[in-house]
């Protein structure tokens, strides 16, 4: 339907003069015409009860002496009035005494005899009536002498006549009103044109100065009415507009000249700016850059370290104090990890980029790590280290676990460096999924008036002597974090006495996740093997990815770029694809979308790994078609928690096999040269295993029909028996290389 607020000016005029004049043609015509068959059907009314009258007294008294052919006769004569349909005399009990009908001219009082007042009137008792049915007028009259009802007349008049008069009064009406429409359309043409050419004159004049911005353009003024008025006032305003349009203009060459002598003022001054704001971007450029590389740099190797140490932790020969040990190294490569965190974090902070990625993980275990890594702190610095965990804190939670970790290093190594003597706290409850998270020290404290200071960019509250120790960005970044999960770092503190810091955490217990232990070593289902393919051109991460998952009864591919591990996709279909994304020859990025275009493929999911933890490189690799995002140091639980998801496994629990339950291999016919037994010897010497089985790949591709023995030192490298090794080679070594 037409939206009416959208239609112009000029036909809106032309709709309301047509439909104006038209709709009081209509009424006016309509209520003559109404009136006018009222006023006919009361004369039709009247001229029946005339006639009822007439037939009433002439014949009252042949109804009383019961002359039926008088009456009949009487009756016949009104056939001279063709309007007259039929009528009746009944007597007192209401039977037909005599009648007339105009269809019947001879009619008899036989012919009526089967007919009654009942037939045809409604109402008891009987009174004078008459009603309108079917365009005729039923009327009777009763007959009374002295008071006493001896009869009653019933006349049927046709009302043809007037149905002709209402088709002609509906014919008059149509035509009016298709003249007023006629009318009304001519004359709303030649009005409109009065009020829409002064209206169209200023709409293109507006046109005109907003189009070409030229303010000597006037609307032509017809008239002295309102409409009148208006165009002079317009034609006033861009007079007044053009005037400032000149004056502005002339401004502006006045001030373009003083710009210009003032330019060759500061010319030298202007590039020395240009020249330091080119270096000040440079060197942001060059730190961005270099915290970018060194970032990639040290997590490089400490996915190596970290990687090794969940492989090594799996092994049931460990001693205790072995595995201690491991626990040690593992745990200052996590803290080593969160210190370059904390870099890149300054830099986002400064950017105001800081991101935010939750994940699932268990609480209890996180806290207790917490407490190993500070524990020998404390203990060096004879400090009293207490840690209380509340019992109904929930045990796997979701929110982002470095985040966390990175908060709680800072409040609790701040704790340390500043406390001399006494006790560090660590206390943690739960109130209904509110966990809180509080600190206490018995250190040099601070006044209470520094407490707002401390929580800002490179202040360094206290002591002088602490003052050297740090940036001051520690507590700045960790309430910035503390925001960010959704709490509010609070502090308290009293000079000499200790501080206080707390937060609270919304934090609710979410399920369950796989923990990976030395008991966990592969997946539920009988004759099924999945096979993974690793994409990374540093061969020792796909080692270490490698001997994370083979003992897992996985079946593994590698390859060492894009190209090559599409090449694999396409020929072994693997279950699950871990690349990495910063690769020469093909990266990660086009790998993974060449592999969502393909139908045959396109379904296996993509699990990418960098070092680089900027935010544009992960949500990259997502967009690019990967299904999740590791980040280097890769976490052995973080893995094996991806491959469930994607892979939907059920892991068993299995014992490790012993280096004294190695399968004994047939090897007399097999041997090595003593430039190979050498070069073995040699690198299980100074335990580098990674060399070894890589050496022994190559030997493989050179002299296959040494396969048994290969793998037998490969196997014997995995398990990190340099004994066995050094015990297998040294008969083929030189008599004077080995010296024990």
């Amino acid at each position: 339907m037409l939206n009416f607020k959208n239609v112009s000016i000029k036909n809106k005029l032309r709709a309301i003069m047509v439909l104006t004049t038209t709709l009081i043609a209509f009424i006016a015509t309509s209520i003559f015409i109404v009136t006018d068959i009222l006023n006919l059907r009361k004369a039709k009314i009247s001229e029946s009860f005339v006639l009822a009258e007439i037939i009433a007294v002439q014949n009252i008294s042949s109804l009383l002496f019961n002359e039926k052919d008088k009456i009949n006769k009487n009756l016949t004569a009104l056939q001279v009035n063709p309007q007259i349909i039929k009528t009746y005399i009944f007597d007192y009990q209401g039977e037909i005494f005599a009648g007339y009908s105009q269809a019947d001219k001879d009619l008899t009082v036989v012919n009526h005899s089967s007919i009654s007042l009942a037939d045809y009137y409604p109402n008891q008792p009987i009174k004078d009536y008459y009603f309108f049915k079917a365009y005729q007028l039923h009327f009777f009259k009763k007959m009374v002498l002295e008071n006493k009802h001896i009869g009653t007349v019933y006349v049927q008049t046709d009302l043809a006549q007037m149905r002709h008069y209402l088709y002609q009064a509906v014919a008059i009406v149509l035509f009016i009103m298709f003249a007023s429409f006629l009318t009304s359309v001519i004359l709303a043409a030649y009005f409109e044109k009065l009020i829409t050419r002064p209206i169209y004159n200023l709409l293109n004049a507006t046109r005109e100065v907003s189009k070409y911005k030229v303010y000597s353009v006037r609307a032509e003024a017809v008239g002295s009415d309102e409409l009148g008025t208006l165009t002079r006032e317009f034609n006033a305003m861009l007079e007044q507009v053009e005037q400032r349009s000149i004056q502005l203009n002339l401004y502006r060459d006045h001030l373009a000249e003083m710009v210009q002598e003032r330019t060759k003022a500061l010319t030298e001054r202007t590039q020395e700016l240009v020249e330091a704001r080119d270096q000040a971007m440079a060197a942001n450029r060059a730190k961005d850059t270099f915290l970018a590389n060194m970032s990639h740099e040290l997590r490089t190797p400490l996915n190596a370290i970290l990687g090794y140490t969940q492989i090594l932790s799996r092994h049931q020969s460990l001693s205790a104090k072995q595995d201690e040990g491991l626990k040690i190294i593992r745990q200052s490569g996590e803290y080593l990890l969160t210190l370059i965190c904390d870099i890149l974090d300054l830099s986002k902070i400064q950017a105001g980029k800081v991101d935010f990625h939750p994940n699932d993980f268990d609480l209890k275990q996180f806290l207790n790590n917490m407490a190993d890594m500070f524990k020998i702190r404390a203990h060096q610095k004879g400090l009293q280290f207490k840690c209380e965990f509340a019992e109904n804190l929930p045990n796997v939670v979701r929110t982002d676990e470095k985040r966390l970790r990175q908060v709680l290093i800072n409040l609790i190594g701040n704790a340390l460096k500043f406390t001399n003597t006494g006790e560090v706290c660590i206390f943690v409850k739960n109130d209904d999924a509110n966990v809180e998270f509080k600190v206490i020290d018995t250190g040099i404290g601070i006044e209470s008036n520094a407490l707002k200071e401390i929580f800002e960019p490179f202040q360094r509250i206290g002591d002088q002597q602490y003052q050297y120790e740090g940036t001051g960005l520690g507590l700045a970044i960790t309430k910035t974090l503390v925001d960010i999960m959704g709490g509010q770092l609070q502090a308290k503190t009293e000079i000499k006495q200790g501080s206080c810091f707390w937060f609270s955490l919304e934090l609710a217990e979410i399920g369950t996740i796989i923990t990976p232990n030395n008991s966990i070593e592969h997946y539920a289902g009988e004759g099924q093997q999945y096979s993974v393919l690793i994409v990374d051109d540093n061969p020792k991460n796909r080692s270490m990815l490698v001997k994370l998952l083979e003992p897992l009864q996985f079946n593994i591919l590698q390859a060492s770029d894009g190209y090559e591990g599409l090449d694999k996709v396409d020929e072994f279909h693997p279950d699950l694809v871990i690349t990495d994304l910063m690769m020469p020859v093909m990266d990660g990025f086009d790998m993974a979308r060449e592999i969502r275009k393909r139908d045959e493929i396109k379904h296996i999911p993509i699990i990418a790994t960098s070092a680089s933890v900027f935010e544009q490189h992960q949500l990259a690799s997502l967009e690019a078609g990967c299904n999740s995002f590791l980040p280097k140091p890769i976490r052995e639980q973080e893995l094996i928690q991806a491959i469930s998801q994607y892979l939907e496994l059920t892991w068993l629990d299995t014992i490790n096999l012993k280096p004294d339950e190695i399968e004994e291999l047939d090897t007399t016919s097999e041997q090595l040269t003593t430039e190979q037994a050498n070069k073995i010897y040699e690198l299980a010497a100074v335990g580098d295993i990674d060399a070894i089985e890589d050496y022994i790949q190559k030997l493989e591709n050179v002299s296959p029909d040494n396969h048994v023995l290969y793998q037998q030192i490969y196997q014997l490298a995995e398990n990190f028996d340099i004994d066995a090794i050094r015990d297998i080679v040294k008969p083929f070594t030189n008599d004077n290389y080995c010296v024990e």
